[in-house]
């Protein structure tokens, strides 16, 4: 008798197995009276009476069978953990994933109003000399200021954080904003080339140079 279910299973041996009758379409192996009449009687008993002659019958059948269960763990649990695990990291990598693309698309917004292209956003600069850089801060305007009487160069950089406190900068911004901040050395040249009329005469260069 199978444990939690209503299955019974007879063991023959051979003698026992080849002392069938036959029809012409049937097979009956005789079973003796008394068997039927304990199995009978035991199918009608409770659950926990059935599971112990199950266990007696089975271990007498597979005396290392709990040893073998305890080293195998359950296939079927052990599929569903892996498609847990499997499932777990693909949430993962997607929020990983969406978060990037939400950084990226309010990097661009930034770097768009910074432009000088949006009329309703106000740059404190010379928005008509903006020039985007390749490298260092993203934008930079050169201008003339004649009511301070000064030149006036402008270095713009946009950054997106979810932190304001907490802002990531490329190993040369941070060196130049450290110059900008006193930190270090700022220098500002001129530098003109000039070329004579004269075939004779090579092109020279005269820099002009002011630093803080």
């Amino acid at each position: 008798m199978f444990t939690e279910t209503p299955h019974v299973g007879v063991i023959f041996d051979l003698d026992e197995w080849l002392s069938f009758t036959t029809t012409e379409d049937n097979a009956f192996v005789s079973i003796p009276i008394e068997q039927f009449r304990e199995i009978t009687e035991k199918l009608h008993t409770n659950q926990d009476e059935k599971s112990k002659e199950y266990k007696r019958i089975y271990s007498k059948l597979y005396p290392n069978v709990d040893e073998v269960i305890k080293r195998n763990p359950s296939k079927k649990k052990s599929e569903i953990q892996l498609l847990k695990d499997k499932h777990e990291r693909e949430v993962a990598q997607l929020v990983e994933k969406n978060l990037r693309l939400e950084r990226l698309v309010h990097g661009l917004d930034v770097d768009i109003k910074l432009s000088g292209l949006l009329p309703n956003f106000q740059i404190p600069t010379n928005a008509r000399t903006l020039q985007r850089l390749p490298s260092g801060p993203d934008y930079c305007s050169i201008y003339y200021d004649d009511e301070k009487n000064t030149m006036m160069i402008d270095l713009l950089e946009g950054n997106f954080a979810s932190d304001i406190d907490n802002i990531s900068y490329t190993p040369t911004q941070k060196s130049m904003k450290k110059c900008i901040e006193g930190k270090g050395k700022v220098s500002v040249r001129w530098i003109e080339y000039l070329e004579s009329k004269s075939p004779y005469e090579e092109g020279k260069y005269i820099i002009s140079e002011t630093a803080s």
